[in-house]
């Protein structure tokens, strides 16, 4: 047998509390027959006929729906599995960073093993560490950085203006 129109509203209503709340409602007409739009009275015809028709249960003293139930038990178990994957995830990470730490580790001691052989002692190739990078070799720069060229197609505007005097006029009219 369908649900009338009432019967429909008062459904989805319910059903829609449910979901936001994540939990069972309690059974409170007044406020739960506020929100349907209709008198406390009706609600409590419509509410009888719904439980009536399985659509709605009422438990220790709240409103649910087995599929609600169903759908947030499902969302439970996936939330903590997901938790669980997350953690175990995490805890890999952790091993991993750890022995990176380790290999990091055992190549600075071989580097600085190398760096005391005679071999190596005279050679002026070794890679300095980043905080001790030789910038020496690089100019430094002078002065303020240089305005780029307008774009060649924005040389001359549609009137014929110069693209530079349009540039200069713009910039003074910020400026005021």
């Amino acid at each position: 047998m369908m649900l009338g129109a009432e019967q429909k509203g008062v459904l989805i209503t319910l059903l829609n509390v449910m979901y936001d709340r994540r939990k069972a409602i309690k059974c409170e007409a007044k406020e739960l027959a506020r929100m349907s739009g209709c008198s406390t009275r009706r609600f409590k015809q419509i509410l009888a006929q719904l439980i009536d028709r399985g659509q709605i249960v009422e438990k220790d003293g709240n409103l649910t729906n087995p599929r609600f139930e169903r759908e947030l038990k499902r969302e439970i178990d996936e939330r903590e599995k997901r938790f669980k994957s997350g953690k175990t995830d995490a805890q890999k990470i952790i091993q991993n960073l750890a022995d990176a730490k380790n290999i990091n580790h055992l190549f600075e001691n071989r580097t600085a093993s190398a760096e005391r052989s005679p071999e190596t002692r005279n050679q002026n190739h070794i890679k300095k560490d980043s905080d001790q990078r030789d910038w020496s070799a690089r100019p430094a720069h002078v002065g303020p950085n240089p305005e780029p060229p307008p774009h060649p197609a924005l040389m001359t505007s549609s009137s014929g203006t110069d693209a530079c005097d349009v540039k200069a006029g713009s910039k003074g009219w910020r400026s005021n």
